[in-house]
């Protein structure tokens, strides 16, 4: 009697270890399920301190690009579960940003950059953040509407950023029309609206990012002339096959169509600029 009632207690106890593990499951599997997202996604941003896209550290507002990569981190972890956490370094110019996603040494690059075909060479871009054009842009009086070309070919002064597609409209216009003295070198745009004003001014005229004129030029009471070189747009810089690349384009093609775009837009770049990107997908 002693054995089975010793082999009945062994069978109950058995019995109630399997409840135990049913129901209370190992600790790696009880681990996994508090912490839904995984350890957090870290992701090194450069940016080219660039007027109302990228403001210098510290300083705020933050600028429109910085606005838009935190409201992506927002939203992957809303959607993931998954916090991201984004590090920023900081450039003066467009080419040490390419080389940083290019190398791997960031993992995103903003900074008002134009997704152009020989850039693409080197890196991907998202889908659009911002649609932009060149703009010429002179004191008043200094260049005509209907004859800014022949002015310019008698050896006026044009000017852009060092490494831009502006820089590289300037180059163009002044291979073609001949005569234009072009400066390249500015490193910054607010360097090229400061050339273009004052007694002592090194420029006649300048090629901006639209979006610049709205900000800083309008105020300094400069005179857009003319629209020059094709549409274009804006973008979030990543590398070749980049693992990020899928998921920002459908952050973006979501982000861009809302309200909160819109506004953002409005605040960095006035109510003129929030009508043109409603105006160029036929929301006017």
């Amino acid at each position: 009697m002693l054995k089975l009632a010793n082999l009945t207690t062994l069978a109950l106890l058995a019995a109630a270890a399997l409840v135990v593990l049913a129901v209370f499951p190992s600790a790696p599997a009880a681990n996994a399920q508090a912490a839904p997202g995984g350890d957090p996604l870290d992701i090194r941003v450069t940016a080219r301190v660039s007027g109302k896209f990228v403001s210098a550290a510290g300083v705020d507002p933050p600028g429109f690009d910085v606005d838009l990569v935190r409201r992506f981190a927002a939203w992957h972890k809303v959607r993931t579960g998954q916090e991201a956490r984004l590090a920023f370094s900081y450039s003066s110019t467009v080419a040490p940003v390419l080389e940083a996603v290019q190398k791997r040494n960031a993992d995103l690059g903003i900074g008002g950059i134009t997704a152009t075909a020989e850039r693409a060479k080197l890196v991907d871009f998202s889908a659009a953040t911002l649609p932009v054009r060149s703009v010429l842009v002179a004191p008043p009086g200094i260049l005509d509407v209907k004859r800014w070309r022949d002015q310019l070919k008698g050896g006026l002064r044009l000017g852009a950023t060092v490494g831009s597609t502006n820089a590289a409209e300037v180059d163009r216009l002044a291979a073609a029309l001949g005569g234009v003295k072009a400066n390249t070198g500015f490193a910054s745009n607010e360097a090229v609206f400061e050339a273009l004003g004052g007694a002592t001014r090194q420029l006649d005229a300048a090629l901006v990012d639209l979006p610049q004129y709205w900000t800083t030029g309008k105020q300094k009471g400069l005179v857009l002339v003319d629209s020059v070189g094709q549409p274009q747009s804006m973008a979030i810089v990543l590398r070749k096959g980049s693992p990020l690349k899928a998921e920002v384009d459908q952050f973006l093609e979501s982000f861009t169509h809302s309200s909160d775009y819109f506004q953002l837009i409005r605040r960095y770049f006035g109510g003129d600029a929030e009508q043109m990107v409603r105006l160029s997908r036929g929301q006017g």
